[in-house]
This record gives structure tokens, C-alpha cells and sequence, in this order.
């Protein structure tokens, strides 16, 4: 087998571990929606997002197409997930994140996390994250480390 296939197998694996043992401490798997605010681009993205965290051994819903960001809040907070993910696909999407944001803190969600992937400039990048965005992907990044990273996040957030 070459060597660059070997890595990706492996970090899958110790990402389903580290699923199991937040499953273990939290008495479930981590629980994520996956949405696309606002009415423009595809839901490719979206996809793309919930397959890899599907993969990755999370619970994924897929919230429908082109929701506004207080009605995404509003699913994350009744389906009492973990984490938002929010597939990206144009220039206006920090005013999306910062209003999901501040909705899910209205909403007594301000513990969960926002994870976003899409064509994002630099620029905007920052200002994602500066509005409360927890992972900024571009398409290119590894969602399964990602994915780690999250897990490790939630684990140390729930560890008794």
C-alpha cells in the first residue's frame, strides 16, 4: 500500500476511537446539523460537510436548503446538538455566521459549536472566526482532522 494512503485510514480510525470514547463520557456520539444559509449556490457543500463528519462517526441531520440563520439556530438548539456546520458559498457569509451566532445564544445554544467550510478568502476567514466561528475549512482541507480537532474539543468541554 503507498504510504500517502496509509495516513488517511489511520487518522479515520482514531477519529471513530475518539468518537467512541466522547460516546463513553457523554452517553452519545457527537451530534451535528449541517445547513446552507441563504438562497444562493448548492448544497454540494453541504453534502460534502455531512458525509465527512457521517464518516468520521458523528450523528449528522441535514437541515433543508437556504434557512435563515435563526431558523438554523432554532433546529441545533430543539435537536440539542453539539455542533452547526454550515456549508459556505458566498461573499455575504459572515453576516450569516455572525447572525447564527448570536441567534444560538438567544436561543440558550451558545455552546454550540460552528464549523464552516467553502471557498473563503483570507479576509473573511479572520472575521469568520472573529464572529464566533469555531473551524474555517476551505474545500481543499482535511474535514477528518478536523473532525479530530472537534472531538478533541468536545471531549475536553464534557470530561467529568
Amino acid at each position: 500500500m503507498p504510504e500517502e494512503n496509509v495516513a488517511g485510514p489511520k487518522t479515520l480510525v482514531a477519529v471513530r476511537e475518539a468518537v467512541a470514547t466522547f460516546a463513553e463520557v457523554e452517553g452519545r456520539r457527537p451530534r451535528f446539523i449541517v445547513v446552507r444559509l441563504g438562497d444562493d449556490g448548492d448544497d454540494e457543500g453541504a453534502a460534502v460537510l455531512a458525509s465527512a463528519f457521517a464518516d468520521s462517526g458523528f450523528d449528522v441531520d441535514m437541515g433543508p436548503p437556504g434557512q435563515t440563520a435563526q431558523n438554523a439556530a432554532r433546529a441545533a438548539v430543539e435537536n440539542d446538538v453539539h455542533g452547526i456546520g454550515v456549508a459556505l458559498t458566498a461573499a455575504h457569509e459572515v453576516t450569516h455566521i455572525s447572525r447564527l451566532v448570536r441567534s444560538l445564544g438567544e436561543l440558550g445554544g451558545g455552546h454550540i459549536m460552528v464549523i464552516c467550510r467553502g471557498p473563503v478568502p483570507t479576509a473573511s476567514r479572520d472575521s469568520l472566526y472573529e464572529v464566533g466561528a469555531a473551524a474555517v475549512l476551505r474545500p481543499h482541507e482535511d474535514i477528518t482532522a478536523t473532525a479530530a480537532e472537534i472531538v478533541d474539543i468536545l471531549l475536553a468541554a464534557y470530561q467529568p
